[in-house]
């Protein structure tokens, strides 16, 4: 098995999102961009399922699909923030799983917006902003103009989350879903409407 490291400046989670903002009409000063044509974006993110994974199941072939790289560290708070700010990690601040904040002074998961021994989420929304935890975190969905049509498909219970809101939460729709075929049901009604981008969280 070979090392891939992010690649900034090519094809990566980073300038597909450079490119999405782009789209949308939200200008960023990326390291790098891939031109996106066309109508609309639909952005599927199966989450864990890396390119080998999508090759050996025969899907990148199917859909004249390629592989791009990551970001660092790769995990899901970190990924999320870098598509929909079109920032780096070392930009908007998310840098992994759990991250030590020091305006808190402590250990903070940017998914759940808790202490790693707090129990469920959002519990430091009643103490702090998120904002203030992770100033740079600024999603190009709350530049986009008004005429831009944009939904997302998510899963129930983190549609309202704060990591959610200050992210992909903007959209003009949000959608829920409680299994992977009510996800395929609610994404099927979603591209049957004229939005300019859709997010679907699997």
């Amino acid at each position: 098995m070979t090392q891939v490291s992010p690649s900034y400046y090519g094809k990566s989670v980073y300038s597909l999102a450079c490119g999405i903002a782009d789209f949308l009409g939200v200008r960023r000063d990326c390291l790098s961009k891939i031109d996106i044509n066309g109508k609309r974006i639909v952005l599927v993110v199966l989450d864990g399922a890396g390119c080998n994974i999508l090759k050996y199941a025969g899907i990148l072939d199917k859909f004249q699909a390629e592989c791009v790289t990551t970001v660092f560290p790769s995990s899901t708070s970190t990924v999320i923030t870098t598509l929909f700010t079109a920032t780096t990690p070392g930009e908007h601040g998310v840098l992994g799983y759990n991250n030590y904040v020091k305006v808190l002074g402590s250990v903070v998961n940017p998914l759940r917006f808790s202490t790693p021994y707090s129990p469920g989420r959002d519990s430091l929304k009643d103490y702090v902003e998120f904002s203030r935890v992770f100033p740079s975190v600024k999603s190009y969905l709350t530049e986009i103009s008004k005429d831009k049509k944009t939904a997302e498909v998510v899963p129930l219970g983190i549609e309202q989350t704060e990591f959610t809101l200050a992210t992909h939460g903007r959209t003009s729709v949000t959608r829920t879903y409680l299994n992977v075929w009510d996800a395929y049901q609610e994404a099927s009604r979603v591209l049957s409407e004229d939005y300019d981008f859709v997010y679907l969280y699997v």
